[in-house]
């Protein structure tokens, strides 16, 4: 029997994914501007917070951001940075390739490989770069994904 109340509440659930308790402005990754727990503290709550997303009637590990595509991001970050430590003078050429992460993310997170707070998270720290275009943001987002990485090994699902 159709009982309308509780379809609502599955229809609201399913627009409105668990909330993010992780604040994001904690990321500061202008030179000059690094918090000093950003690399332990501030990537260790991301990492947690990624790990328990969830929707409202879903398990988490069927759920969860699978960390093959997590470490994909990861190394392409790396990739591009390696780039510009190589050559410095070609940042402003490459800085569109590194934004496009946000469309390649957005389009891992429509194919629900990752989920809806990494989505967040790397867009706020490309957003970071967009907002603050130079070498040494690019090599701090690499050195916080680095820990972050690390920290979602251990709180992220066990494969």
């Amino acid at each position: 029997m159709n009982n309308p109340q509780r379809d609502a509440g599955r229809r609201d659930s399913r627009n409105n994914p668990q909330q993010s308790s992780f604040d994001k402005q904690q990321i500061k990754l202008a030179p000059g501007n690094l918090p000093t727990d950003l690399f332990c503290k501030v990537a260790e709550d991301a990492a947690k917070d990624v790990a328990q997303w969830k929707e409202e009637g879903q398990c988490v590990g069927r759920d969860a951001s699978k960390s093959t595509q997590l470490r994909k991001f990861y190394d392409e970050i790396c990739m591009w940075n390696s780039k510009v430590q190589q050559e410095p003078e070609r940042f402003e050429e490459v800085l569109p390739f590194i934004l496009m992460l946000k469309a390649k993310v957005a389009y891992a997170k429509g194919r629900k490989h990752v989920n809806g707070n990494y989505f967040t998270l790397l867009n706020h720290c490309l957003t970071e770069i967009e907002n603050n275009p130079c070498q040494e943001t690019l090599n701090n987002l690499k050195f916080f994904m680095e820990a972050f990485t690390g920290f979602y090994k251990v709180y992220g699902p066990k494969n």
